[in-house]
């Protein structure tokens, strides 16, 4: 005997199959649960799909199921309280992800800070740019004074300090371009407050 539950699936699928081009017609799985659909909901609720398409982008892999966009759309209309829910849990747990990178990403900035070294002492301003000038193998003959400004502080920044070390140390943690960003601003500002001189380059070079 046909059950009238199959007779209804026959009509589903019949009218599915003269409309399978529409694309519109019809959600895929991922499609439901961006909606709030889970998969028991799919199966409580919708049951078997009411079409299968090739994948377009896997031709030798199992068909995309398909259900009527206007059948889920009725049927949302008597479950939208337990959508809503889980909606609202993916929103929470989405969140509580956000949050846990938030704490990682500090954690790292202030490992990072906290591992920089200096070695300002024993450098006088003039000392500082007569070595910066000598790895420019004579281009200070021709630079101005703010080029070889920018020279020193590069110079006391990657030579003076653990600038360089720190960074490749926390390559590829989570929040490594903020921690690097942290980093430069420290060694920068110790830079301004060693050498006044040099503050306003130093200074211009924070990100």
């Amino acid at each position: 005997m046909i059950k009238k539950a199959d007779l209804k699936r026959s009509d589903h699928q019949r009218h599915a199959q003269t409309t399978s081009r529409d694309p519109a017609r019809y959600l895929t799985a991922p499609d439901l649960r961006a909606r709030g659909w889970t998969d028991k909901l799919i199966l409580d609720h919708l049951g078997a799909p009411d079409t299968l398409k090739t994948n377009p982008y896997y031709l030798s892999g199992p068909k995309m199921r398909l259900w009527s966009a206007e059948r889920a759309t009725q049927i949302e209309t008597t479950i939208q309280t337990s959508l809503d829910l889980v909606l609202s849990r993916r929103g929470a747990r989405s969140r509580s992800a956000l949050a846990a990178a938030d704490r990682k990403r500090q954690a790292v900035i202030d490992e990072a800070t906290a591992q920089v070294t200096i070695d300002f002492d024993r450098w006088s301003l003039e000392r500082l740019v007569n070595a910066a000038l000598a790895q420019r193998d004579g281009e200070g003959d021709w630079a101005d004074d703010a080029t070889k400004k920018r020279w020193a502080v590069n110079f006391a920044r990657h030579h003076l300090t653990s600038y360089d070390l720190v960074r490749h140390d926390h390559a590829g943690q989570i929040g490594v371009h903020n921690a690097a960003e942290a980093v430069r601003n420290v060694v920068l500002e110790s830079i301004a407050l060693r050498w006044p001189e040099m503050a306003d380059e130093a200074r211009r070079q924070k990100r």
